[in-house]
């Protein structure tokens, strides 16, 4: 009599040997067919749940929840859970603060309030009780501490001062925003543009086409360089925001 390899028994084996290899997507796959073999399997909806957050695959166990409770608010707790924590990592934040105001019981929503505030952004949501809890449940507790702290005390750019700067002086805006290289070649060349436009000028007046070639240009990248000081303002304040993000991620990846 032939073997069937397609029993639970089987899938389950197969799906374990995926996982323990690192083949997580396929694993994922796998323990959906051990699912459908046998419905309301713990084990397959665990293995699910995990092999897609291996896989950063976080939409895909969205979708599977969705798909398998169409009210996830009335799915089993240890798939809320779940639901939220895929939510929060996948940067669905809209939907997750929906679904931290549900009353899921157990504190629910106090496990997750951290999570949720530091990968949306909203730090100064964050409050000393909500850090206290977290002491008692996160391996991170310190990290997260001083996270925080560091959060609270980032240095931002102002916009209006970096394009203030650049205006008095080519290139300092950029200065400012620690943009060594771009303010150093805006300060140079604006200069040197500009000096090529006096000395034709200079030696033939206004009659002198190089002057006002070159003065075009000058007014040209003077005017880019102040507008330039203003973004770059913007893109550093923006990289110290994502330095942030992307440690609060691996602290909350961690955690989950």
């Amino acid at each position: 009599m032939a073997q069937d390899l397609y029993d639970v028994a089987h899938t389950q084996r197969y799906a374990a040997h995926l996982y323990d290899t690192k083949q997580y997507e396929a694993a994922a796959q796998e323990y959906k067919n051990l699912f459908r073999l046998n419905t309301g399997n713990d084990s397959a909806i665990h293995g699910i749940f995990i092999s897609y957050r291996k896989s950063k695959l976080y939409d895909s166990t969205i979708h599977f929840i969705h798909r398998t409770w169409p009210i996830a608010e009335r799915s089993p707790l240890y798939v809320k859970h779940e639901y939220i924590k895929s939510l929060i990592l996948s940067g669905n934040y809209v939907s997750a603060g929906d679904f931290l105001k549900q009353d899921s019981g157990a504190g629910f929503a106090q496990k997750y309030d951290l999570y949720y505030y530091a990968l949306s952004g909203q730090w100064k949501a964050i409050s000393p009780q909500t850090l206290q809890n977290l002491s008692m449940t996160s391996r991170n507790a310190d990290a997260w501490q001083k996270l925080v702290e560091k959060q609270k005390h980032l240095k931002y750019a102002k916009p209006g001062i970096a394009l203030a700067m650049s205006t008095l002086v080519p290139g300092s805006g950029k200065f400012y925003t620690h943009d060594w290289k771009d303010g150093v070649l805006s300060f140079l060349t604006v200069g040197s543009l500009a000096y090529e436009s006096y000395i034709g000028f200079h030696a033939r007046g206004t009659k002198s086409v190089l002057g006002w070639v070159f003065g075009g240009l000058a007014v040209g990248f003077y005017s880019g360089n102040i507008y330039g000081s203003y973004t770059s303002a913007t893109r550093y304040n923006k990289s110290l925001d994502n330095r942030i993000h992307n440690e609060a991620e691996k602290l909350t990846i961690s955690d989950f």
